[in-house]
């Protein structure tokens, strides 16, 4: 499944005129955010699907993977211009494409984008049908519930994890496979619980719940961080701590955030005593484990020379995957700089990476916490349009 990104290096020896040409032709032009991609990536598509399947299957099946890689970009490239409902057409032609075992990613794709547009209904149907699904695993109606708080239905998510625990108890009593060991899928559930109880203001049961995954499952006792960042995103930098503390596994990122929880807690001397500690042990690391909490935590001394942005800079230039979060550390690091411009056009990119990938309208909140403790609010003011903010 396309991974959002509708850019690709061209063969050195590609023919003039060939299929694989044109779909060169069509990444170019995507890349330039210029609509001409749309055509040419249908005249790709359409013309390989008249070819009789034992053609495109020749040769290793090199046309039949031009033929998906147009539709799949074309889909991408319509969800990331918002042209949601010539999105989900392009969407449903890779059905025909995709092998079997493909189709469900393809599925759960649909509902994302059927999220992003706005259909909020038609989205929360479709991870309905995944979860009762013959194949369905105990992830499945985990995205469910996700949908609902990201809507903040949160009795409805409730239900829906209730529904899902006596679906997934039933399930293995029948030998049926639901992707999770009996202990995985306690913990699981216990976890979206802790992100029900949190988005409801609730935090000693959302930490409560925490605990509990971590007593099932190794998996999110050896991550505190999927804990005390969403404490630190929800306001509550003093519960944050604790947890933090017990990161042991993650000094640079720990740092960082344990410096981010002072600020909050009204301690700045504090927290850029952190900061400045956390830089020079990385420093000595040539190989730092944490590459994005490095560049924020520059980012919260000010980044006076640089350091950060640069070497996120230099890594957007290495020819590398160009995601959305290095983008949007780019557009943060201009902003620092005061060069709002710069910024603007780093977080539209940011943003349409985010779209193409289906993971959101908008740059989410988690980043936004960034700006508002970076930014002065007649900077924040100006870029607000490019993120989910508490506004």
């Amino acid at each position: 499944m396309s991974n959002g990104s509708t850019g690709q290096q061209p063969s050195p020896l590609v023919i003039k005129g060939s299929w694989e040409d044109r779909l060169n032709q069509a990444h170019r032009a995507a890349a330039n955010q210029s609509d001409e991609a749309i055509a040419l990536y249908a005249k790709v598509r359409n013309g390989l699907a008249r070819l009789p399947e034992t053609h495109r299957r020749a040769n290793n099946g090199k046309l039949h993977e031009i033929w998906e890689a147009a539709a799949a970009n074309l889909h991408v490239y319509l969800t990331q211009r918002e042209r949601y409902d010539e999105a989900l057409d392009a969407l449903g032609a890779m059905d025909e494409i995709v092998d079997e075992d493909e189709r469900k990613a393809w599925r759960q794709r649909r509902a994302l984008v059927l999220a992003q547009a706005g259909r909020t209904q038609e989205a929360l149907d479709a991870l309905q049908s995944l979860a009762e699904a013959p194949d369905a695993r105990l992830s499945d109606w985990g995205n469910r519930v996700t949908q609902l708080v990201k809507l903040k239905r949160l009795d409805e998510a409730t239900a829906v994890i209730a529904e899902a625990e006596r679906w997934a108890e039933q399930a293995q009593a029948a030998g049926s496979d639901i992707g999770m060991t009996t202990a995985e899928a306690t913990a699981y559930l216990e976890n979206l619980r802790s992100i029900v109880a949190l988005v409801a203001g609730n935090y000693d049961q959302a930490i409560a719940h925490y605990e509990a995954a971590c007593d099932h499952d190794a998996h999110y006792r050896e991550r505190p961080e999927l804990i005390y960042m969403r404490l630190l995103t929800h306001g509550q930098p003093g519960l944050a701590l604790p947890w933090i503390e017990r990161d042991a596994r993650h000094p640079v990122r720990a740092a960082f955030w344990h410096g981010v929880a002072l600020k909050r807690l009204g301690k700045p001397d504090e927290a850029r005593r952190k900061w400045e500690q956390n830089a020079k042990a990385a420093n000595q690391q040539p190989s730092n484990e944490m590459f994005l909490d490095l560049v924020l935590n520059f980012y919260y001394l000010g980044d006076t020379e640089g350091v950060g942005l640069n070497g996120v800079l230099r890594a957007l230039q290495s020819g590398g995957a160009q995601s959305w979060l290095m983008l949007y550390l780019a557009g943060l690091g201009w902003l620092l700089r005061g060069n709002l411009n710069h910024a603007r056009t780093n977080f539209a990119l940011a943003l349409g990476r985010r779209r193409a990938a289906a993971e959101g309208a908008r740059l989410p909140l988690e980043v936004w916490m960034h700006c508002t403790d970076l930014l002065d609010e007649e900077t924040q003011n100006q870029v607000a349009e490019y993120f989910e903010t508490e506004r």
